[in-house]
């Protein structure tokens, strides 16, 4: 499998997940919570909506970039 039929088959499965989310919860229960990061250079920028959204994006962003860093050091 190359990488593009692993890209393709994520981006399919991270829209499946979200339809069942938006399915699965009663509009009148939902609670919405959004947040960003930004780099500029090796600084991040975090915006959220909320402390917890922000906390979020913040450590899955210093994931993706150790991933980014270990990637291209092999």
């Amino acid at each position: 499998m190359d990488w593009l039929s692993v890209g393709l088959l994520l981006i399919v499965l991270g829209m499946l997940f979200i339809a069942m989310g938006i399915l699965r919860v009663p509009a009148s229960e939902a609670k919405v919570e959004a947040a960003a990061v930004l780099f500029i250079g090796p600084i991040p920028i975090v915006l959220g909506t909320s402390v917890r959204a922000a906390l979020v994006a913040l450590l899955a962003s210093i994931l993706i970039l150790i991933m980014v860093i270990v990637w291209l050091k092999l």
